[in-house]
């Protein structure tokens, strides 16, 4: 008998749950600096990652450059930084050539997802988030739209994908440069 009460309590509060959960999403993405701003996502403990954090985009493709084959960064984690590197330093080709490679990277990366169960969508809706910036900043809307809503269908509750999926299909401020997060690889 107990078992069914426990069993309609969980069942009873499961819809207010979702929405709880739903509401906190929405409303962390709202007390974000500038509400409206997009973000822009790099890897840290890699080379150059706190260049890219601290705003110093050209040092830090200077170091991602310079890396060792001993240095802690794959190839996934280099398209990345320096997609975000060279759309935040309007280097369009450059920066058109590595946000396509981190999709692609990442797209790829889902074989190593064994211990930790949706890190390859972690990764791939990270890198479609942060071509859609890129997409965005070069007038492509369309292409932004598209691609942030590929990221939101892969992982909708990925921070940075919410937040720019709200900003990209509300009205995004585009009078302020894109801020920059951090994401474990």
């Amino acid at each position: 008998m107990k078992t069914i009460k426990v069993t309609r309590a969980i069942v009873a509060f499961a819809p207010i749950a979702v929405l709880s959960s739903a509401l906190s999403l929405t409303n962390a993405n709202a007390d974000t600096p500038g509400g409206k701003t997009l973000v822009m996502s790099v890897y840290v403990d890699t080379t150059g990652a706190d260049s890219v954090l601290a705003g110093d985009y050209q040092s830090a493709i200077r170091k991602i450059q310079s890396r060792r084959p001993s240095d802690n960064m794959g190839s996934l984690e280099v398209a990345t930084n320096l997609c975000v590197a060279y759309t935040l330093t309007q280097q369009w080709d450059e920066a058109k050539s590595k946000c396509d490679g981190a999709v692609i990277g990442a797209g790829a990366s889902d074989g190593d997802d064994v211990f930790d169960f949706g890190a390859a969508r972690r990764r791939l809706a990270t890198a479609y988030s942060n071509r859609a910036v890129f997409y965005w900043l070069r007038n492509e809307r369309q292409k932004a739209v598209a691609d942030v809503t590929r990221a939101r269908s892969i992982a909708p509750r990925l921070e940075c994908v919410a937040h720019n999926w709200l900003a990209l299909n509300g009205q995004p401020d585009t009078t302020a440069r894109p801020s920059v997060a951090s994401i474990r690889p």
